[in-house]
């Protein structure tokens, strides 16, 4: 299981997470991913994966999940993001959809180009994209936007041959009922998008849970929801 945030400077630092620890004590190997865009290494680190440079934290991303699979190859590799991390997973599993098995996608404002539909649209498009000015796009709206990038994916994967196409990893998106900071019909379109080509993906409602701290209800069955998806458990 590999973990990311990635965004907004917020350092993942050390804490005891329950996820991670019945993780572990199944045979499980717990990963979390310190990219360029959150704050584990101070303010310059989080501005070298900032806006216009949001694709470095997508990038480094990858760069652990491709260590992962060289050290355990035989392993069920599953990134798992929510908020900004959710866009960081689901980006990096279009970019490079051989290298998982997995990817969890959770409350994430997945389309770049409709940004000010979420709630707090200013903040995301500050993060997630930066200054634009005219005829001058964001590279983050090529290289990070998850909804365009599974659009580019599937493009390709219809043009190649069948002998050239990749196996699509599977995909379990959750959506929180009352989620005060991200429109969740994008991500509802997304996986719409992933199941009309052929993704083996799902999308999930956990009832009562908002984007932040919930009940302790809503955090174990997310957290269940998330430890049988990792186990390849679909549907559980």
């Amino acid at each position: 299981m590999l973990t990311v945030y990635g965004g907004f400077g917020v350092e993942l630092g050390e804490g005891f997470d329950p996820s991670a620890r019945a993780w572990c004590d199944s045979g499980g190997v717990h990963v979390t991913a310190h990219v360029r865009g959150g704050g584990e290494l101070g303010t310059t680190w989080h501005r070298a994966g900032a806006g216009r440079r949001k694709h470095r934290a997508v990038e480094d991303l990858i760069a652990v999940a491709s260590r992962l699979r060289a050290d355990f190859p035989a392993g069920r590799l599953t990134v798992v993001g929510a908020s900004m991390g959710g866009v960081l997973a689901a980006a990096a599993a279009a970019r490079s959809p051989g290298l998982f098995n997995g990817a969890v996608v959770s409350a994430a404002p997945v389309d770049l180009s409709r940004l000010e539909q979420n709630p707090l649209g200013h903040r995301w498009r500050q993060e997630l994209l930066g200054e634009e000015g005219p005829g001058v796009p964001s590279p983050s709206r090529h290289l990070v936007c998850p909804t365009a990038l599974w659009r580019s994916r599937f493009e390709s994967h219809v043009a190649a041959s069948a002998v050239d196409r990749v196996l699509f990893p599977q995909v379990l998106a959750i959506v929180q009922e009352n989620d005060s900071r991200v429109e969740s019909a994008h991500l509802r379109e997304l996986i719409s998008l992933m199941q009309d080509h052929g993704v083996e993906s799902e999308l999930r409602v956990n009832p009562g849970a908002g984007h932040g701290r919930n009940t302790a209800e809503a955090v174990h069955r997310y957290a269940a929801w998330i430890l049988g998806f990792c186990r390849g458990e679909q549907g559980s």
